[in-house]
């Protein structure tokens, strides 16, 4: 059983307010169940559009989904 979730977006350029939120709900969804959800190969303009959404922060999700999809210090 894998216990990771990753999702490549090399294809993505944009996505919507609707897309990240769903793609937080599934980050959500997967630390209820134990697992990981992970972004891998997200264009630097991609996450330039994160950051201006406002999901981007520093501090992460509550304590239940550590670590936040969106964390500013991910990978530190």
């Amino acid at each position: 059983k894998d216990e990771n979730v990753v999702l490549d977006l090399s294809e993505i350029s944009e996505v919507d307010a609707a897309g990240l939120q769903l793609l937080c709900s599934a980050h959500k969804s997967a630390r209820t169940s134990g697992k990981d959800l992970n972004i891998i190969n997200a264009s630097e303009e991609l996450w330039n559009n994160i950051e201006r959404s406002g999901l981007m922060h520093s501090k992460g999700c509550s304590k239940d989904f550590e670590p936040c999809l969106w964390a500013m210090n991910k990978g530190e």
